[in-house]
C-alpha cells in the first residue's frame, strides 16, 4: 500500500500539485541540515522535522529494491553515486509536504480506515489468508518498524492520497482511448489446436546407402569429427597433498579443545511472547494470567518465537529473559527493545555435547587442509626445478608423490574419446582453454589456477578435425534422414488438415 501511495506522488498532474504545494509552503522554509551532530534532523520544513530515523527507514527501503533490482550486487558506495540518498530525501520531503497540506485542508484518516487497510494488506495475512497479529508483527520487526511507527506512516499516506487522489480523479480519458484500452487489456481468445505425433508418419524404411549416401554428401558438415588431444597433467592440489598427509593425533585433540564450545549444540527453548503498547496494560494482563487466564486471551499482540537457542533472538532483552528461566513457565514482564512484553517459555531441549570421536575425521581433514595449503608452494617451487632441469613430468610426479594424469583424446567441450567426461582436466580451470592453444609437444610449465592448485599441462598429439567415413557413420546418418523424412510427413499431413 505504501508503495502505491509513494507511485501516485509520481504522476504528471501529482506531481504539478506538489510542485505548487511546495511553492506554497516555501515561506516556512526546507533546510537541508546534513550535519555532523547525531541529533539534527534530516530537514525541516515550516515547524515539521524529517529525522534521520525517518530518513534511514526510507533510504534503506530504496537501497533495498534497487539490490533486489540489481540481483544482489548493488553495495552502498554503489548507492551514493547513483544519488540514491537524494532520492530518498527528497520523496521524504514531497510526501512531507503533501501531508502538511492535507491537514491544513482539514483531511483526515480514521482509526476504521486505518485499521480496514492494514488488515486487508496481504503482507499480513496467515497461512489461513486472513490477517493475523502475529504475522502483522514479525513483518514489522524483520523490516525495522514498530508499530506505532508504521501506523503513522501508514496514515499520513492514506491522508496525502485523499489530496492527491482528489485532483487526479479529475482526470478524463477521452472516450476513444478508453475503449481501444480496454479492449486491449481485456481482450481473450480461444484458441483450437491438435498435434501429430512422429507414430503417425509410420514406418520408414531404410532407403539403401545409395539414397543414405547422397543425404550424407550434402550434410557431410553434420557427420565431422572433433579436434582431439592427447594430453598429460601434472596435478598438484591442496586435496591430492592433504590425503598423504599424516597429522598428529595431539594436533587434533588440541583443535578439538578450541573449538569444544563452538561444536557443542546449543540449548534450545520453545518462547511465546505477548507485546503491549504500555507497562500498564502488560501488568493488568500479569494480574489476569495470576488468577488463571489463558495466556493467549488476556489480551496484548501474541507472538510465537518459536524454538530458538539463546544466539538467535530478534529481541536481545526478550531472548536473554527467557533464557535465564530455570524451568518452562511464564517469565514475567519484560522491557524489549521495541515494545513491553509477557515472555513464556512453553518447552526446554537441552544441548548437547559433541564427543572428540564424533568430529575427529572433520577436525583432522581442517588440520590436513591448512599443512597441505602452506606445503604446496614449497613443493610447487621443486617442482619448477626440476622442469628446468629438464625433468619428465612422469619422473616429477612420481619423486614429489603427486597424481600424472594422462588422457589418449579430449575434445574441447571435455568428452574423451568414449564420449565420457573427462573430469580430471575438465574440473580444472584454464587447462582446456589451454591445451586447445597449445602446439603438439609443448609443455606449459608450471600454472595455477584461481583455487590456489597449479599443473602443468603437455600435448601429446594432435587428431586434427575431419569428416567421418560414410561408413562408420551410416547408423548415424539413417537416423537423420528419417527424421528429415517424418518431419516431411507430417507436415504435408498439417497442411492437408489445415
Amino acid at each position: 500500500m505504501m508503495e502505491r501511495i509513494r507511485n501516485a506522488t509520481k504522476s504528471g498532474l501529482a506531481l504539478i500539485v506538489v510542485g505548487l504545494l511546495i511553492v506554497s509552503f516555501a515561506i516556512w522554509g526546507v533546510q537541508d541540515v546534513f550535519s555532523d551532530t547525531t541529533t539534527a534532523p534530516v530537514a525541516v520544513i515550516g515547524d515539521v522535522e524529517i529525522t534521520q530515523d525517518a530518513f534511514a527507514l526510507e533510504y534503506n527501503r530504496i537501497f533495498r529494491q534497487a539490490q533486489f533490482q540489481s540481483g544482489g550486487t548493488l553495495t552502498q558506495a554503489e548507492a551514493l553515486s547513483r544519488d540514491l540518498h537524494r532520492d530518498a530525501l527528497e520523496g521524504l520531503i514531497r510526501s512531507t509536504v503533501v501531508s502538511a497540506a492535507a491537514q491544513r485542508m482539514g483531511l483526515v484518516t480514521s482509526d476504521q480506515l486505518l485499521q480496514r487497510q492494514i488488515t486487508l494488506d496481504p503482507t499480513f495475512a496467515g497461512p489461513t489468508g486472513e490477517f493475523e497479529q502475529s504475522s502483522y508483527y514479525e513483518v514489522l520487526f524483520s523490516a525495522g518498524y514498530t508499530p506505532q511507527m508504521y501506523e503513522a506512516t501508514i496514515r499520513n499516506g492514506m491522508t496525502s492520497n485523499q489530496l492527491i487522489g482528489s485532483v487526479v480523479s479529475g482526470f478524463y480519458l477521452p472516450g476513444g482511448l478508453a475503449s481501444a484500452h480496454f479492449e486491449y487489456a481485456y481482450e481473450q481468445r480461444e484458441i483450437e489446436y491438435f498435434l501429430l505425433p512422429p507414430a503417425l508418419a509410420g514406418d520408414i524404411p531404410d532407403p539403401g546407402n545409395e539414397v543414405l549416401f547422397a543425404y550424407y554428401d550434402q550434410l557431410t558438415s553434420n557427420f565431422r569429427a572433433p579436434e582431439y588431444r592427447a594430453l598429460t597433467m601434472l596435478k598438484l592440489g591442496a586435496d591430492e597433498i592433504a590425503g598423504q598427509l599424516d597429522i598428529p593425533e595431539e594436533d587434533i585433540e588440541t583443535l578439538f579443545e578450541i573449538r569444544r564450545d563452538v561444536l557443542q549444540v546449543p540449548e534450545r527453548r520453545r518462547i511465546e511472547q505477548l507485546s503491549f503498547v504500555s507497562r500498564e496494560a502488560a501488568e493488568a494482563a500479569m494480574a489476569l494470567l495470576n488468577t488463571g487466564g489463558e495466556f493467549r486471551n488476556i489480551g496484548g499482540n501474541y507472538i510465537d518465537l518459536g524454538e530458538i537457542a539463546a544466539t538467535e533472538g530478534l529481541d536481545e532483552a526478550v531472548t536473554e529473559a527467557a533464557f535465564a528461566a530455570a524451568e518452562p513457565g511464564i517469565v514475567g514482564i519484560v522491557e524489549g527493545l521495541l515494545s513491553t512484553s509477557i515472555i513464556r517459555v512453553t518447552s526446554i531441549t537441552p544441548g548437547q555435547d559433541v564427543s572428540y570421536e564424533d568430529v575427529r575425521e572433520e577436525l583432522r581433514t581442517e588440520l590436513a587442509a591448512q599443512i597441505a595449503s602452506e606445503e604446496i608452494f614449497a613443493i610447487s617451487e621443486e617442482v619448477q626445478d626440476m622442469l628446468a632441469g629438464g625433468g619428465d613430468l612422469a619422473t616429477i610426479g612420481a619423486q614429489q608423490n603427486v597424481p600424472v594424469i594422462t588422457t589418449p583424446g579430449i575434445e574441447r567441450a571435455g568428452l574423451s574419446l568414449d564420449g565420457e567426461m573427462a573430469f580430471d582436466f575438465v574440473a580444472t580451470p584454464g587447462v582446456l582453454e589451454l591445451a586447445f592453444d597449445m602446439v603438439e609437444g609443448e609443455n606449459s610449465g608450471l600454472r595455477d589456477t584461481p583455487d590456489g592448485e597449479f599443473y602443468v599441462l603437455r600435448v601429446d598429439g594432435i587428431a586434427p578435425s575431419h569428416i567421418r567415413p560414410f561408413e562408420d557413420v551410416r547408423d548415424e546418418v539413417l537416423d537423420e534422414w528419417r527424421r528429415a523424412e517424418i518431419t516431411g510427413v507430417l507436415s504435408e499431413m498439417a497442411e492437408e488438415a489445415a
